[in-house]
């Protein structure tokens, strides 16, 4: 069955007599996925303890072990935190799954980078500081590029070695006053680094079906359970969105957009 999009803050306007009248489709019946756009709200989910029938189902299933939450954060950094506090004994029985890649936390530390670097060339000023920003921007690339295969090794991601060599070059080369600094030199590397950083933010909606997969091996290990998923925005309202590369079968599952709830 597919998933059903709801329209955007629909879960955090429940009441017992909407779920009695049938939002979800006939009366009293509550899905057993949900996706929300919450995904940066800290925590995400609270819209599930603001209804008494909705929070008594998810309490129930928690008891029973038969409660997923799955959370846009690396597997090693998930906490209780990251759930509403009635939903927080779900950490002590292993049930918050963490589904970002590993790719993503050096990518999103060379998009905070690029800003240093970025205006740097623009202006033409090859120095020292821009030397320690890049070196830096340099080491999470390369940490980045060992795990480009993981989202399907998009070029503009997979290329990035000579850009880095090539610019480290160029920038130790006019720092020991081997070479002038170039404008045109320093504009057509900050245009592919431009490029890089560019693939870098699309990646987040464009790799969808490798960012299914965690998801996906968790909904197939626990096929029975709830499972509720948070992730930004974008991941439902840009490209394909993710839930259209999630499979669950003859159960039902709700889309809301809303970022906050």
């Amino acid at each position: 069955m597919p998933w059903n999009q709801l329209g955007d803050g629909s879960l955090n306007v429940l009441s017992d007599e909407k779920i009695a009248n049938g939002i979800f489709g006939k009366p009293g019946l509550i899905p057993r996925f949900f996706m929300t756009g919450d995904g940066h709200q800290e925590p995400p989910f609270q819209w599930s303890g603001k209804c008494a029938v909705m929070k008594q189902y998810f309490e129930t299933a928690m008891q029973n072990g038969q409660l997923c939450a799955h959370v846009e954060r690396l597997q090693n950094d998930v906490a209780a935190g990251n759930v509403p506090a009635f939903l927080q004994p779900l950490y002590q029985q292993n049930r918050i799954f963490g589904w970002e890649l590993p790719i993503f936390a050096p990518l999103a530390r060379c998009g905070q980078l690029y800003y240093g670097i970025g205006p740097a060339l623009a202006n033409n000023q090859i120095d020292r500081a821009l030397l320690q920003t890049f070196s830096e921007f340099s080491h999470f690339a390369q940490l980045a590029h060992q795990l480009v295969a993981s989202v399907g090794s998009p070029a503009e991601l997979t290329d990035v070695l000579p850009l880095l060599n090539g610019l480290a070059e160029y920038i130790v080369a006019v720092i020991a006053k081997q070479q002038p600094a170039k404008a045109e030199t320093s504009g057509e590397y900050r245009t592919r680094l431009k490029t890089y950083y560019d693939a870098i933010m699309e990646l987040r909606t464009t790799a969808h079906r490798f960012i299914a997969t965690p998801i996906q091996s968790v909904i197939n290990e626990y096929p029975q359970c709830i499972h509720i998923i948070t992730c930004g925005n974008a991941h439902i309202t840009v490209n394909n969105p993710l839930h259209q590369y999630l499979h669950i079968g003859d159960a039902i599952g709700v889309v809301d957009a809303a970022r906050v709830f």
